[in-house]
């Protein structure tokens, strides 16, 4: 009873966290697990799936059945386009898998060393197992499903961030914790970290001491296609405080890494690797990645009496920041449908250096903008006619 008032418990915080991912893939967890183990074949299982319903229950059904009677529209856009829709695809979402195998990529290089450390404890597991110890504990084959069944249904969905990769990360931790040291792999692992992360400070120091005297284009030209070169950082006291401390965290741990595990000195080096780019860095990342000059620019441009802009071709995250920026009501339109009464629409072209498109009905471009630096992306804005409706037709 305990266990499944907890699970169910979990379950509903994740809904009303993420929606219905979690809450779904657990559902074919539930179904799934008394197919790979006996252990999972019993009253105690059926028993600790019931509570777990009963636990969940109230998390699943009180917010949406008080949503619903406030606000149907709302409720219907929650499940259906935040949800139901996103998985489905059949709307653009601006969340599309770019490549799926640069997904399981992202997700490898993203979970690094965590990743590699489950894959060689599963392998270690194998092994062991394949001779005298017989099959895996159900504990490993429950953590090896979730992980499995959570990458498939993200695979399998329509739309795709690299944020919904987190519920992944815990279960490879659980599986990389099983993994059993050789003293050659504890000093290998040590040693490798010591090289990753002494490079990665390095560089990363040479960078904030390259941006802050104006001389980024002195860094790899690679980097300006997705940083600014030419962008000056300023001098914060406190955050280069706050970045020596970390550095001295990461040359203690240097200084004691025989007396350390390999995975405590991976994960000083993480966070050195986080904790310099958080601080001296930030700035940088910041202004090329906030479209807030952009879209504030553009609301300086708009009329006063304008109520609503009309958007095409813009992802659900600028969309939401040009709501907010601007502060009028952001309507999201595809190249076939027609305007929604708004007076300027908002197309966004993505390629190298792109410029502007036509857009039947409206005039040139009376504005155009991007982030700091981005040669990738960039807004137009087109006034429409006061008076009928405008077909948003797209013409290349």
């Amino acid at each position: 009873m305990r266990s499944g008032l907890l699970a169910g418990t979990g379950i509903g915080i994740a809904f009303l966290s993420k929606g219905l991912l979690i809450p779904g893939i657990y559902g074919i967890l539930a179904l799934l697990f008394p197919l790979f183990r006996r252990d999972f074949r019993t009253p105690d299982y059926r028993a600790m799936v019931t509570w777990a319903a009963v636990a969940a229950l109230p998390w699943l059904l009180v917010w949406p059945t008080l949503l619903y009677h406030r606000a149907p529209d709302l409720f219907f856009n929650w499940l259906w386009d935040n949800n139901l829709d996103r998985f489905l695809g059949i709307h653009h979402h601006g969340e599309e898998h770019p490549n799926r195998v640069l997904d399981l990529l992202t997700l490898a290089g993203l979970s690094l060393p965590t990743g590699v450390l489950a894959g060689l404890s599963l392998w270690q597991g194998y092994r062991r197992h394949r001779g005298t110890e017989g099959p895996w504990p159900a504990t490993t084959v429950a953590v090896v499903l979730f992980a499995l069944t959570t990458i498939a249904t993200l695979e399998i969905s329509a739309s795709l961030r690299e944020v919904y990769f987190l519920p992944i990360y815990p279960a490879l931790a659980l599986l990389g914790a099983g993994l059993e040291w050789s003293p050659q792999w504890i000093a290998r692992f040590r040693s490798v970290a010591s090289w990753v992360f002494g490079w990665v400070l390095v560089l990363l120091v040479t960078a904030w001491v390259l941006l802050a005297a104006g001389k980024g284009q002195r860094l790899p030209t690679a980097i300006d296609k997705w940083l600014p070169l030419n962008y000056v950082l300023p001098f914060q006291l406190m955050w280069l405080v706050v970045a020596l401390v970390v550095v001295a965290a990461w040359l203690f741990a240097l200084r004691w890494r025989r007396r350390l595990g390999p995975i405590t000195v991976w994960f000083a080096g993480v966070t050195l690797m986080w904790g310099l780019a958080h601080t001296l860095l930030l700035p940088w990342f910041n202004v090329a990645k906030s479209y807030r000059q952009t879209f504030v620019e553009l609301t300086q441009v708009l009329p006063d009496n304008l109520r609503c802009v009309t958007t095409i071709r813009i992802g659900e995250s600028e969309r939401a920041m040009l709501q907010y920026f601007s502060g009028r009501i952001v309507n999201q339109r595809s190249a076939a449908l027609r305007d929604a009464g708004c007076g300027v629409v908002v197309a966004m072209v993505e390629g190298p250096n792109p410029g502007p498109i036509v857009v039947e009905g409206a005039r040139t471009p009376f504005w155009s903008g991007s982030r700091l630096g981005d040669r990738n992306r960039r807004f137009f804005a087109y006034r429409l006619p006061r008076t009928g409706a405008v077909e948003l037709a797209i013409q290349p």
